[in-house]
């Protein structure tokens, strides 16, 4: 007669019930490997479980409370506050118009801004160019370009990676011509934690 016990369950093993004293150490052996194998597979799920346990924390949204003069010499860091109708900041990682998120992982970015006025902003060499300030204003990366021609609104998204602890994201516009930000509205969330 024969015993027959299942192996992660895509192989058998086949151990003869006439020789079950002699193959009592082969059980065992099988039995340890399962429970390990059990155990690190445990340990793999709770560890992705535990990474994904902070997607979409940190969310924020601010936004420009009032029209923003900017400049065309150099870039501008638009003051936004993380208070008031529909704002929110879900960690308080919002700051001084930058978020600084303290979780380490890649971060969903996005801006949407609108340019003052036709008025202020009426000729097509006129541009106003949007960056993320990556730790200030040393490393900008640049979102869009608003060409002149009204109130024109541009929105763009981007991921990049925080480390957790001293990197924060601020949004910095240049010029070539003094002209006003009529909005900005500024969010983001952890999309994949380290």
């Amino acid at each position: 007669m024969a015993l027959t016990i299942p192996y992660r369950f895509a192989n058998t093993q086949v151990i003869d019930a006439s020789r079950f004293n002699s193959d009592f150490d082969a059980i065992v052996a099988w039995a340890t490997t399962v429970d390990t194998d059990l155990a690190a597979a445990a340990a793999d799920i709770i560890a992705v479980e535990t990474s994904y346990a902070n997607v979409g924390k940190g969310a924020f949204f601010a936004y420009q409370a009032t029209d923003q003069s900017i400049s065309g010499v150099i870039p501008t860091k638009l003051a936004m506050a993380d208070t008031g109708t529909n704002a929110f900041d879900t960690n308080s990682y919002f700051a001084s118009s930058a978020y600084t998120p303290l979780i380490a992982g890649a971060y969903q970015l996005n801006v949407v801004i609108k340019a003052k006025d036709a008025a202020n902003f009426n000729d097509a060499a006129e541009y106003i160019t949007v960056y993320i300030g990556k730790n200030g204003i040393g490393n900008l990366i640049p979102l869009m370009t608003l060409i002149g021609v009204g109130a024109t609104t541009g929105s763009a998204s981007i991921v990049l990676k925080a480390n957790g602890t001293t990197d924060s994201f601020a949004v910095y516009t240049l010029s070539n011509k003094a002209n006003e930000i009529s909005y900005v509205y500024f969010s983001g969330c952890c999309v994949k934690p380290d």
